[in-house]
């Protein structure tokens, strides 16, 4: 039986994740827009808690209600944190963010 290895590609926020950095850190907001599938919403706040930027407040804007809930309920077990303290969610009548939350994901209206 022959393994093959699997080829490794990088999403196009990892191949940028320096500059992506740089310009958080520079400038006072930040708009990433990208392809479906490229890891806005995933890959993002993993690079910012890796290297310990939860001093910012992020803000992820999803199109849907279920996306949104979705979303930060997976980031929250990726990343090991509590959904509603450290990482949060709000959409119309249903706020789940405190004061320590540094990741929030938000409908777009």
């Amino acid at each position: 039986m022959i393994i093959q290895k699997r080829e490794i590609h990088k999403t196009i926020i990892q191949e940028f994740e320096y500059e992506i950095l740089k310009n958080i850190l520079y400038y006072d907001s930040v708009m990433i827009i990208g392809e479906t599938g490229c890891g806005k919403t995933t890959l993002i706040p993993k690079i910012l808690f890796r290297y310990n930027l939860e001093k910012f407040v992020i803000s992820i804007t999803e199109p849907r209600r279920l996306v949104v809930i979705n979303s930060a309920i997976r980031l929250s077990k990726i990343l090991n944190k509590k959904i509603g303290i450290e990482i949060g969610f709000k959409i119309r009548f249903m706020n789940m963010v405190t004061k320590k939350t540094s990741i929030y994901y938000v409908t777009e209206a």
